[in-house]
């Protein structure tokens, strides 16, 4: 069996003098997940998003009242985003070349 919820953040708590940690990456699609690591997270931490589920749950009060950042990640190996013409940083990859990003 997996360690619940709670158990998890007792424990996380218990190793970071009950403040949390600086920043949490969630790889899970698990529909818990985003909570559990919001709940991990120190008040005005970071949580990436890693994993891709077709909707990230995190309760209000941790966005709100202890200002939680979520930001998002897409990974991919250089071809994928290529051929999803993903742009990254000031380039965009574009068939076989990188072309500049235009504002």
């Amino acid at each position: 069996a997996r360690t619940g919820h709670e158990e998890v953040v007792k424990a996380v708590h218990a190793c970071t003098n009950s403040e949390g940690v600086t920043a949490t990456l969630n790889v899970s699609d698990a529909s818990s997940a985003a909570a559990t690591a919001c709940a991990i997270t120190k008040m005005h931490g970071t949580l990436i998003q890693i994993a891709q589920p077709d909707n990230v749950v995190i309760p209000y009060h941790e966005l709100i009242f202890r200002d939680i950042r979520v930001r998002g990640s897409a990974i991919s190996t250089v071809g994928e985003a290529r051929d999803v013409g993903v742009g990254c940083g000031a380039w965009y990859y574009c068939a076989d070349k990188c072309v500049p990003r235009t504002r």
